[in-house]
């Protein structure tokens, strides 16, 4: 299962609203996996969301890992997985007026800070 072409797009692959400098930039990803991810990340899409059928025995594989039914085991399929894990991962949001719990600092407490 490692036949990186089977996968392989003729055109690359970028997720410019959860990665909008790169994945280079990003600091989670090796400089293979980046490769991996703009050469064959297209495909990887299509295949998973269903918008293109697998052709062949490690594409059809590569579905079941996404769908949950194998292990990765290959390096474009642990590339894919870490991919997808890290946009699913809920970002959290700081703000000034906000406790960690999502409510609001009351309007007192703030008056007395300044």
């Amino acid at each position: 299962m490692n036949n990186y072409l089977v996968f392989k797009s003729p055109s690359r692959f970028y997720d410019d609203v959860n990665f909008p400098y790169g994945f280079d930039r990003a600091g989670i990803f090796t400089r293979s996996e980046v490769e991996t991810l703009h050469d064959c990340g297209v495909v990887l899409r299509a295949l998973e969301t269903g918008q293109q059928p697998p052709m062949g025995e490690e594409q059809e594989r590569f579905v079941a890992v996404c769908q949950g039914q194998a292990v990765a085991e290959s390096s474009v399929e642990k590339t894919w997985i870490k991919y997808r894990n890290q946009i699913s991962q809920t970002k959290q949001r700081v703000s000034f007026y906000n406790t960690p719990d999502g409510n609001e600092v009351p309007q007192d407490s703030l008056d007395d800070l300044m």
